[in-house]
């Protein structure tokens, strides 16, 4: 199940779109990227949407100072000991990694900006160059 919340402008409600695995050292199947999707709905039916996708730092990154010719190491965030396995990951994982990343609270602010400003007669309906059916979408 999506996790859905409220806000004082929208229900939002977020889902994990899909995942990516790389092979990480002996380990197989590592998540790489979580991708996320929100969608915002406000009290007159007005709908937006966006998300983001959340890289894992798999390994090490080490930074050399161009100046000084210093290297720091910026340990990456697979760990071993903690590792879990692809077919073991479930929803609310991935759901919390979404909310994890650090561009999910902008995206919120934004599309409830977004629906704020949008006019309450916005009427969504089929492209007109589909002329095999003319559904209107809500």
């Amino acid at each position: 199940m999506p996790y859905v919340f409220t806000t004082t402008t929208a229900t939002y409600t977020l889902s994990v779109t899909q995942v990516n695995t790389v092979n990480h050292g002996t380990w197989t199947d590592v998540i790489s990227h979580v991708h996320w999707k929100l969608v915002a709905e406000d009290s007159t039916g007005n709908r937006v949407n966006s998300g983001g996708t959340l890289p894992f730092q798999l390994g090490d990154i080490i930074q050399t100072d161009s100046l000084t010719g210093n290297k720091t190491t910026y340990p990456g965030v697979f760990d071993p000991d903690n590792f879990i396995p692809y077919d073991n990951i479930t929803e609310d994982m991935g759901l919390a990694w979404a909310q994890n990343d650090p561009g999910f609270n902008d995206v919120v602010i934004a599309l409830g900006s977004r629906l704020q400003n949008m006019p309450s007669t916005v009427k969504a309906q089929a492209v007109p160059w589909n002329t095999s059916t003319h559904v209107v979408i809500s």
